[in-house]
């Protein structure tokens, strides 16, 4: 009796060691964007990934959780010309700063603390940032310090430099 007691438990301990070694990352798409390094003063350089086509645009850091993103990280969203631009948190599952840039990456506008939102409905209830008319977009988490770092009026810039 004790063999057959001792054989479960070694069954249910190689299970929970599977299961939970089976959990997929939810940055692991992020691997396929380029990534930057983003200077933000003489101390303090962040990576970023670069948001350059419409659907990493669209997808934006939605799905992800916090604890899978990179420590000093953010995301970048490209544009080509200045415009209005207004950013929603559809299954954004963390709560993040919103930095409206110029093309010479000037920091025109920010929306602080804009609330993450789990799922796609009700539509109208998704938290959106307000409306700036910008070039680039650049997205931290809320609760990162580089964020509190970045201040209205500010230029940022890329650098090679780690």
């Amino acid at each position: 009796m004790q063999l057959f007691i001792h054989q479960i438990l070694i069954k249910f301990i190689i299970f929970i060691v599977l299961l939970t070694g089976c959990k997929t990352s939810t940055v692991e798409h992020l691997n396929k964007y380029e990534l930057k390094k983003l200077k933000i003063n003489e101390h303090t350089i962040i990576d970023v990934f670069m948001a350059q086509s419409p659907l990493e645009q669209a997808k934006g850091l939605s799905d992800i959780e916090l604890e899978d993103f990179p420590k000093k990280t953010g995301m970048f969203f490209t544009g080509e010309t200045q415009r209005k631009r207004q950013f929603w948190m559809p299954n954004t599952l963390f709560d993040l700063d919103i930095f409206f840039l110029s093309k010479d990456l000037y920091v025109i506008d920010i929306h602080r603390r804009l609330k993450a939102y789990k799922g796609f409905e009700p539509r109208e209830k998704i938290p959106r940032s307000k409306e700036v008319e910008c070039v680039h977009v650049l997205e931290l988490p809320s609760e990162s310090k580089e964020a509190s770092l970045i201040k209205h009026g500010m230029v940022l810039s890329f650098t090679e430099k780690d």
